[in-house]
């Protein structure tokens, strides 16, 4: 298990949009968790003592970029095995989210609820959520019915 900063679960966000930032880190503070912003993976460096429960990256920033934020702090923590939630734009996020071996990636856009979802299997927190459960995804086999 990682080491706790508070009594519930803490979450690093590393992004570089800042209303996006902003809007993860007000639903992670309303449920619940601790967060700790990061706008780059130079900052997101600096936010990692102690190291948190959850790292959710964005792949494109400045300074140092996401795919380079977790290498350094992967030479920096051997072994490291905290959760991480790589959110990109990105076309091919599926091609760097497994050779980054992270935990799960989350294509941008992205509905808040399938976020919090990963975030709390991956770091529950004590008591129940205050979210609506998970909206139905847009793909594959939960589109609605057809009146044909």
């Amino acid at each position: 298990m990682t080491e706790k900063q508070g009594p519930e679960p803490t979450v690093l966000v590393v992004e570089d949009d800042e209303d996006l930032r902003l809007m993860i880190a007000r639903v992670l503070r309303h449920e619940g968790y601790e967060v700790r912003e990061a706008a780059d993976g130079l900052e997101a460096l600096e936010r990692c003592d102690p190291m948190p429960d959850v790292i959710l990256a964005d792949l494109m920033m400045p300074r140092l970029d996401g795919e380079e934020f977790l290498r350094e702090l992967r030479s920096r923590h051997p072994g490291l095995s905290v959760p991480i939630v790589l959110i990109t734009a990105s076309s091919v996020r599926e091609e760097v989210a497994a050779r980054l071996a992270v935990t799960a990636s989350v294509a941008k856009p992205f509905e808040i609820y399938e976020l919090m979802d990963l975030v709390r299997e991956m770091a529950p927190i004590g008591r129940p959520s205050s979210l609506p459960p998970t909206r139905p995804s847009r793909s594959g086999s939960s589109n609605p019915p057809s009146n044909t």
